[in-house]
């Protein structure tokens, strides 16, 4: 009984950082709207779709295998193995922007990407940093400083985009925007965990990271095409908009979509990461996790059926109100 309250307790300090740091995007898009045209929302939606594809890469999984050691020595070594194969990877991806830059802007019909991907290795440093001291401070159990992370996140990234808004520098003020609110969530996460936990850190070697490496090598093995599948399916429609219909419907596309997906992140997102802590707790202590499984995938269930049939419900009468009234379906025209 006392776990299940922690783990509510948990979860809405998480839900609650979720909450805000996605609500405020949601308010301002009207400013955002007027700011930027749909050609610049489609060249953000294009960059962050391709971001978002290479960070399945950028630690090579092994960031969520931090909560698994029991120790936090060996943990701390599987930090140091993520920093490091995030070091390499944004490296690797510094160098195929030089010299395919141009190639990725014809295949994508954007003229506006190309002179944008240089800040595409500093983003994947930002997300790399960021996932990867997410997972130790879930490890840590400090919620709270993970909500304070995402509402920072939220705050400097929208506030930046704004004031890129009015700069000559328009074009490219989401994207800036978005990188400045990354790193900056990153950095505050950064700071915190060191000031905190450097002596557990200063425990990272060479050994322990080969150690580790070898240790829970089915994550890059397994999770990184899983997780690959993920982020295609999310974001290949962006890709192909972008390359046979242009940047003004990709904007409009991808600015619709993270409206749409933003209710079920909120949710996604807070019980994700309190689970993953608790069901690791569980196995270590019973062997299984398949209590804490099946309690979850319930409490979801129940919880994703009430929104799902209010609106399944409404969209039901909205096609019968069009049928009554004029006798076919919304969106049909009949040849005369």
């Amino acid at each position: 009984m006392l776990a299940e309250k922690y783990l509510k307790s948990n979860v809405f300090v998480l839900m609650a950082g979720t909450l805000l740091s996605q609500l405020l995007p949601f308010l301002i898009s009207p400013i955002l709207t007027r700011l930027y045209t749909p050609e610049e929302f489609g060249t953000f939606g294009l960059y962050f779709s391709i971001s978002m594809i290479i960070s399945v890469f950028i630690t090579g999984r092994y960031e969520m295998a931090i909560i698994l050691p029991k120790s936090d020595n060996a943990s701390a070594n599987v930090v140091g193995l993520s920093l490091l194969i995030t070091v390499v990877v944004s490296a690797a991806v510094f160098l195929i922007t030089i010299f395919l830059k141009h190639s990725i802007a014809i295949l994508f019909n954007s003229d506006r990407i190309e002179n944008i991907l240089f800040l595409l290795p500093l983003t994947m440093l930002a997300i790399g940093s960021y996932q990867t001291f997410n997972y130790w401070n879930n490890r840590k159990e400090h919620y709270k400083r993970l909500a304070v992370s995402s509402v920072a996140r939220s705050v400097s990234s929208s506030a930046a985009s704004v004031a890129f808004g009015f700069t000559s520098f328009k074009a490219f003020g989401l994207i800036v925007g978005d990188t400045i609110g990354q790193l900056i969530a990153s950095f505050f996460l950064f700071i915190r965990t060191w000031r905190n936990d450097k002596t557990i850190f200063k425990g990272i070697t060479k050994k322990g990271m080969r150690e580790q490496a070898l240790r829970y090598q089915h994550f890059p093995k397994f999770n990184v095409a899983s997780g690959l599948s993920e982020k295609l399916s999310g974001h290949i429609p962006v890709l192909m908009l972008s390359g046979f219909f242009g940047e003004a419907i990709t904007g409009l596309f991808s600015l619709s979509q993270r409206i749409v997906a933003a209710p079920g992140a909120i949710i996604a997102r807070a019980v994700g990461d309190v689970f993953r802590k608790q069901a690791t707790v569980e196995y270590q202590v019973n062997g299984n996790c398949i209590a804490l499984f099946n309690k979850t995938f319930r409490q979801l269930t129940f919880l994703g059926f009430m929104p799902f049939s209010v609106f399944s419900f409404l969209r039901l009468n909205y096609f019968h109100f069009c049928l009554v009234k004029s006798g076919k379906w919304p969106g049909i025209t009949h040849a005369s």
